[in-house]
């Protein structure tokens, strides 16, 4: 076979031949639609082979609920033989009285009568008796004193130490001077406590007004009292030597 006879059986597929197989296809689902639609409705009529198959389902389906109705009743009819059934029940019962029963009548409370008071006989005078001289009344037991609050006591105030006599010599270390004697009293002890020969001097000003100074020992020569100044000083006491008259 030539080229010529191969083209001429060749099928070729065009934009005409396209539109017109696509217009086909569009057509023939269209009807089938359509179809569909008539038979739905039965408008169209089926061929009698489907007729006939549609009728045999609806016999074989008549068949199968009837051998239900049966069974269901073979079932009640087995159990109405042993148990009465409820209307023949309801026929055997005894029928319910509709006359209500009358209520009891209640007792009537009877009337209290009031009960007349009874005369009490007067109490009579009982003699009195006599008096003896020589008894006397006996003591009674002595009554309980309460006990009184205890006070706690007050706690003391520390005694202030006597002033010493200062001892005699040139030289001292005066360790504070203050304007009341508590204070420098304090001041003495706590000295006297840490082993210092501490005292206190009152003075006055030349306003006349009265100063108590705390002092320390008594030196003859001035390197003794600056070696207890040093000391002092150590135990953060601002003291200085001074000159005695």
């Amino acid at each position: 076979m030539t080229e010529a006879q191969s083209s001429k059986y060749a099928f070729r597929l065009t934009p005409k031949r396209m539109l017109g197989w696509g217009v086909l296809t569009l057509f023939m689902l269209g009807w089938m639609f359509v179809l569909g639609i008539l038979v739905g409705r039965g408008t169209v009529t089926l061929p009698r082979k489907s007729q006939a198959l549609t009728n045999d389902l609806a016999a074989l389906k008549e068949d199968d609920l009837q051998k239900e109705r049966d069974a269901i009743a073979s079932m009640a009819k087995a159990s109405s033989d042993q148990n009465l059934t409820y209307p023949e029940a309801l026929k055997m019962a005894p029928p319910k009285s509709t006359v209500q029963p009358r209520p009891a009548p209640t007792p009537a409370k009877p009337k209290a009568t009031p009960a007349k008071p009874m005369a009490t006989p007067a109490p009579s005078a009982a003699p009195k008796p006599k008096e003896d001289s020589r008894a006397q009344p006996t003591p009674g037991p002595p009554a309980a004193k309460k006990p009184e609050a205890s006070v706690a006591p007050k706690p003391e105030a520390p005694a202030a130490p006597e002033p010493a006599a200062p001892a005699k010599g040139r030289f001292t270390v005066q360790v504070a001077a203050f304007r009341d004697l508590e204070s420098a009293n304090k001041l003495v002890a706590a000295l006297r406590g840490k082993g210092y020969p501490a005292y206190q001097l009152r003075t006055e000003n030349a306003a006349k007004e009265a100063w108590f100074r705390v002092r320390v020992g008594a030196f003859d020569n001035r390197p003794d009292a600056d070696a207890t100044l040093k000391k002092l000083q150590s135990e953060k006491y601002k003291a200085v030597v001074a000159v005695t008259n």
